[in-house]
């Protein structure tokens, strides 16, 4: 009993959270975390960055109508979609780049099923590597990315989860 009430404890306790409410969705998000209206690169329906300025891990939730289904996603042109992300990161900080796909998956997490994809970007005229982990969750015709960025090579799906957990869309 007591093994089962730390496991349902253990999120909340290692993450704490806040909620974050739109017309188009609703989710928690770490405590850690904070959001950030500005945007240097991308439009996307949120952004949260971590709190501890030392640290450079962010948080995207982005709202999408670009799929009907999981099943309607074709692999190939899901990863051109991230790959095409990655060069407008890459241009806009004129920088020379390459990209590698680490991983692609479908996967199910919270009764939720997701693709799963993580990318290793680059950025070869800063010397810096960012991994990216994307989930894509779509729910009766509404798709949403939850991307986590970071720069090593953790494995942050933690974060994504969590974020996932509790996501609706309005």
């Amino acid at each position: 009993m007591k093994k089962s009430l730390i496991l349902l404890l253990l999120p909340v306790i290692c993450f704490g959270q806040n909620q974050y409410s739109s017309s188009k969705m609703s989710f928690v998000y770490p405590i850690d975390f904070r959001k950030k209206d500005s945007r240097i690169i991308q439009d996307v329906s949120a952004k949260f960055v971590n709190k501890d300025y030392s640290r450079t891990e962010n948080i995207v939730v982005n709202i999408t109508d670009e799929y009907l289904s999981l099943g309607a996603v074709n692999k190939q042109k899901h990863i051109n979609l991230i790959i095409k992300e990655i060069e407008v990161i890459a241009k806009a900080l004129d920088s020379k780049y390459n990209s590698k796909l680490l991983n692609y998956q479908t996967k199910t997490i919270h009764g939720k099923k997701v693709i799963s994809t993580m990318v290793k970007l680059n950025l070869i005229d800063y010397d810096m590597v960012i991994y990216q982990l994307h989930y894509l969750y779509i729910k009766r015709g509404k798709g949403c990315y939850i991307i986590v960025t970071y720069d090593d090579e953790n494995d942050y799906s933690n974060i994504a989860d969590f974020i996932l957990k509790d996501f609706k869309f309005l």
